[in-house]
């Protein structure tokens, strides 16, 4: 193999490895998703241990999130807690983006929960884990919404 044949590996190799390595450091991004955005999501939940009422309770969610024509989020969903059907919830919130790599805000409260989230899959899917506090203690919730 000539020195000019093997150089030209070389640089291949390092071009692909660069233009890798750039695809990965865009990594997620913490934006508020563009007006008419609407995705489906599920997400899956457990109370607090220490909970008094529902130790350790788990329940899943699905639903979806349409932002509207404002960008301002709505969340409908419906709930199985432990078992037991809840209603369909519609709620809606507001959106801050986040700063500094730090997550952005969905905020549904004080009728429905505060989500921490990122975008990914370049913002076709959001990925949120719910920050909201239930009778005082933090549930663990964790979802994602592909845009549909």
């Amino acid at each position: 193999m000539s020195i000019k044949a093997i150089s030209f590996v070389v640089a291949a190799i390092c071009a692909v490895a660069i233009s890798g390595s750039i695809a990965f450091a865009a990594g997620p991004t913490t934006t508020c998703p563009p007006a008419a955005f609407k995705c489906a999501f599920s997400a899956v939940e457990s109370r607090s241990l220490n909970d008094p009422s529902n130790p350790g309770r788990p329940s899943i969610v699905i639903g979806y999130i349409v932002f509207d024509n404002s960008a301002v989020p709505t969340v409908f969903s419906q709930q199985n807690k432990d078992g037991v059907l809840q209603t369909l919830q519609s709620v809606a919130g507001t959106c801050t983006g986040g700063t500094s790599g730090n997550p952005g805000t969905l905020d549904f409260s004080p009728n429905g929960p505060i989500l921490k989230f990122v975008t990914s899959h370049s913002g076709a899917e959001l990925r949120f884990l719910d920050t909201s506090l239930n009778n005082g203690f933090a549930s663990e919730t964790l979802g994602s919404c592909r845009q549909i």
